[in-house]
């Protein structure tokens, strides 16, 4: 396979969004969908849940929490059930965002597009995501507790992503789609892509402007941080065509010097020949 760098690598790159975008797709769906999730499959952990997840938020926010504007935050949260109903948590998690975000409340309710650093934009997400994870390893066990928050993702994709349904009609389309994408440069990445040569297709990533600037104490737990940041591309790939499969072979939250993403379309192969951690490691030698 021949392989071709897309995208730049961009220091101190920001992002722009209006808060009220980046708030409704990292927090309040994903919030109100964790709690529903909970209590539909397992009700009997719920009041535990809330209990500890809120100790984990004041923890970490060491300072009193409110809302000063209760009529535009009541607004915000009136198409969301479970948030409406847990209105405590959901202000404490309004805060948390706030603070990561380095923003002020006023500026949320403002709603003008601001430019964030995309150490902010990703890392204020990832730390709230791995506060649920960590609750929901106290009650139980870790094991259980990354394969309960898998499912919960995949509820959230099939819930509030249905947009993605059969949205690429072939690996050359996708190629060309994740091209165009890392070539517009909103996150600074860096990728090698393959062509694509008898149903398969090789993504070798650079970078991860959803990592690298994660505390250590966030990187040094690589099962978790795998779970909330890189599983989900596996079946976001199925959903956006059932015949697509990924396999992730290497991963910079596990360790590895790269990430290796090799995609087939089984309607050209049914099984690919997978690529041997040597035969990836030379692609990466010749191309890094």
């Amino acid at each position: 396979m021949k392989f071709k760098e897309f995208g730049k690598y961009i220091e101190n790159i920001t992002f722009e969004i209006k808060p009220h975008e980046y708030i409704e797709l990292n927090l309040l769906k994903d919030l109100h969908n964790l709690l529903g999730f909970i209590k539909n499959t397992k009700p009997e952990i719920l009041n535990e849940f809330l209990e500890i997840f809120t100790q984990r938020l004041k923890s970490h926010l060491n300072r009193d929490f409110s809302v000063k504007d209760t009529i535009q935050f009541t607004e915000l949260i009136s198409h969301y059930e479970n948030l409406t109903k847990y209105e405590n948590l959901t202000k404490l998690s309004l805060n948390f965002f706030l603070k990561e975000l380095a923003i002020t409340e006023n500026q949320l309710w403002e709603n003008k597009a601001e430019k964030f650093p995309v150490k902010n934009f990703h890392t204020a997400a990832i730390a709230f995501y791995f506060h649920q994870l960590h609750t929901l390893i106290d009650l139980l066990g870790r094991k259980d507790a990354i394969v309960f928050y898998k499912n919960h993702l995949l509820k959230f994709i099939y819930t509030f992503e249905t947009k993605q349904m059969n949205v690429h009609k072939s690996l050359e389309e996708l190629r060309e789609h994740q091209i165009n994408f890392i070539n517009r440069g909103l996150f600074g990445r860096v990728r090698l892509m393959s062509n694509v040569e008898n149903g398969g297709l090789i993504k070798i990533c650079k970078n991860c402007d959803k990592t690298d600037h994660l505390d250590k104490s966030l990187r040094d737990e690589k099962d978790l941080l795998f779970a909330i940041s890189c599983w989900l591309h596996i079946p976001l790939v199925e959903m956006w065509n059932e015949n697509f499969v990924l396999a992730i072979k290497k991963c910079l939250v596990e360790g590895d010097p790269y990430c290796a993403y090799v995609y087939h379309d089984k309607r050209i192969a049914k099984d690919i020949d997978q690529p041997s951690e040597k035969q990836l490691d030379e692609i990466w030698v010749k191309n890094k």
